[in-house]
């Protein structure tokens, strides 16, 4: 069995040296969403899962909504479905985070420790 993996993307418009919001969504914010975009790619090449282990998005307060439907298009894009590691960053409080936007069908938030294809034990933060 195949994986795609990647890790601590932090997605976020970081307003240091970010420019102005264009639709919610600054130039570093894009810059972050590009590094998604080809995490998406090769794993799509590698006709793999994509596994988000922890971090995918840097702060877990608020976002705007723009910036939270670029995200879940760009993982929607996946063809092997992904799953969302619960990183620190991905944390609001005990038992709350800011992933539950994203899941979907093929997008599955993984929250406790969770065996996929019978081989790898996932472990959130």
């Amino acid at each position: 069995m195949k994986f795609a993996v990647v890790f601590d993307v932090h997605l976020w418009p970081f307003k240091r040296m970010g420019g102005p919001l264009l639709r919610g969504i600054n130039r570093r914010g894009a810059l972050t969403l590009q590094t998604l975009h080809r995490a998406v790619d090769g794993a799509n090449e590698a006709e793999a899962p994509l596994i988000v282990a922890g971090d995918l998005i840097d702060e877990a307060g608020m976002i705007s909504p723009q910036f939270a439907a670029a995200i879940r298009v760009e993982l929607l894009r996946a063809n092997n479905g992904v799953y969302l590691v619960l990183g620190n960053h991905d944390m609001n409080a005990v038992d709350d985070h800011s992933l539950g936007p994203y899941e979907h069908s093929v997008i599955r938030v993984v929250d406790e420790i969770t065996r996929i294809e019978g081989c790898v034990d996932l472990v959130p933060f």
